[in-house]
């Protein structure tokens, strides 16, 4: 088994030896020579100021989530309250 293997590594390789290197045009060596070496990384700072309305918005945001959620379970509780209330209303006589 190693034996063949080996084989298939040795045929392979001699047949790369036969392979001529292509040279590359000049065309195509201008291009990549104009390519720059060092590229200049922009560092992007958000204001403080900036940060601080974000999060003043997003706690806004969420305070009023929060109120309008609590005022629905309210009503829906007024809501349940009186309907039963009005249903079972026949055994306050009792």
């Amino acid at each position: 088994m190693e034996t063949n293997r080996e084989q298939w590594i040795e045929d392979t390789m001699s047949q790369i030896d036969g392979i001529a290197q292509r040279s590359i045009s000049s065309n195509l060596r201008n291009r990549l020579e104009r390519i720059p070496k060092h590229i200049d990384v922009k560092e992007l700072q958000i204001p403080l100021r900036s940060m601080m309305l974000a999060a003043a918005c997003i706690l806004v945001l969420i305070t009023v989530n929060i109120l309008s959620i609590k005022s629905a379970q309210n009503k829906q509780n007024e809501i349940n309250e009186t309907f039963y209330s009005s249903y079972f209303s026949h055994l306050n006589e009792i």
